[in-house]
């Protein structure tokens, strides 16, 4: 196949990349159109290279298959080499987001490692303490029981009663002192690294509350999904009120305009009762009286003229925004069917494609 055939193939006009929704009719139209010119190259090449196969001698028909079997291979060979390079490609990226997670592990390990040595060592402290405590206490308890009394030898087998009270009394004496002597010592010896620790892990429960609240503050795509349908919903319910406001300002201003008219009516019609019978007495006044009917006439008939040419021209833009809401009707309508079409091209590309790939032939 020529290269400029190959080429075509390849066109940007078949790129799944372009978005049709944001592309002009006309644009959709050249693109069409181009479309058509390619796909009737495609199908004049596809003619030669089948009259051409045809035309080959029969004693070299065998020869031509053996080519085309190797160059089918070859094709395949490509496919897979790229395939392989692609496969080798991505192992290569996940290893190295994997030396990354393992670096990043690392780091945390190690500051783990050294909270750990830190209370290792406040442990250490408090068990030393508390060995030093124990010995006390111990030398304590010595002390007393070397006070208690011992009794003769020569006495021992004839008070025995009194013996088993004696050792009972020091028992009593061991019980009382020790907790007593542990309530004294223990919170003075273990008071600073006792705190040291609670210290420690107030800390780290403030990280953990901390951390909590940075990611419940990320919203999640389920939320999200939900934040954009409330907005869509609140957008369409403000529409649907600003038009409902609308028309009842517009309904006020009517009414309100309507109410002037009849109030201007009812004042008329007053003044002309009320003078009517003042009018009739003399000839003069009743001329006066005419003269102001007919400038009250003209007052009316021009107010009458001016509503009637606010009506005509409001009329008028009615008119001009039905025509200009049909005309985008039926750009929108030729369009989406343009739109349509194109889809269809790229269809038919696609299917010619895969059939010039089953032949063998090279698509660059």
């Amino acid at each position: 196949m020529p290269v400029h055939a190959r080429n075509a193939l390849r066109s940007p006009v078949f790129s799944h990349s372009l978005s049709p929704l944001s592309l002009s009719p006309l644009t959709l139209a050249s693109l069409l159109q181009a479309s058509k010119d390619k796909k009737n190259l495609i199908e004049s090449e596809l003619g030669k290279l089948l009259a051409q196969e045809q035309a080959v001698p029969a004693d070299q028909k065998e020869a031509l298959k053996k080519l085309w079997a190797l160059v089918q291979r070859n094709e395949k060979m490509k496919r897979e080499e790229k395939d392989f390079k692609e496969a080798c490609k991505k192992k290569l990226e996940a290893m190295q987001v994997a030396i990354k997670d393992l670096d990043e592990t690392k780091m945390n390990t190690a500051e783990e490692e050294a909270r750990m040595k830190e209370i290792d060592d406040m442990f250490a402290k408090i068990e030393d303490k508390w060995n030093k405590v124990r010995g006390r206490v111990a030398q304590v308890l010595h002390v007393e029981e070397d006070r208690v009394p011992q009794m003769p030898d020569g006495l021992e087998q004839s008070n025995l009663h009194l013996t088993h009270t004696t050792r009972h009394a020091r028992a009593m004496h061991q019980n009382t002192l020790l907790p007593t002597l542990l309530f004294i010592l223990l919170p003075l010896t273990l008071a600073p690294p006792f705190f040291q620790v609670r210290q420690l892990l107030a800390q780290r429960n403030l990280q953990v509350a901390a951390t909590s609240r940075k990611i419940d503050d990320v919203p999640t795509r389920t939320e999200m999904i939900q934040y954009e349908r409330r907005f869509v919903e609140l957008y369409q319910q403000v529409g649907l009120k600003l038009e409902e406001t609308r028309r009842y300002y517009a309904m006020y201003n009517t009414l309100d305009k309507t109410r002037e008219f009849l109030g201007k009516e009812v004042k008329l019609i007053d003044s002309i009762t009320n003078s009517f019978e003042h009018a009739m007495q003399t000839t003069s006044s009743q001329a006066e009286f005419a003269a102001q009917f007919d400038a009250i006439l003209k007052g009316v008939e021009s107010t009458r003229i001016k509503q009637e040419g606010t009506l005509k021209k409001k009329q008028d833009e009615v008119i001009k925004r039905e025509s200009d809401y049909m005309e985008v009707v039926d750009a929108q309508r030729r369009y989406f069917k343009t739109v349509k079409a194109f889809q269809e091209e790229c269809q038919r590309n696609e299917a010619l494609v895969g059939k010039a790939e089953e032949l063998g032939v090279e698509i660059q």
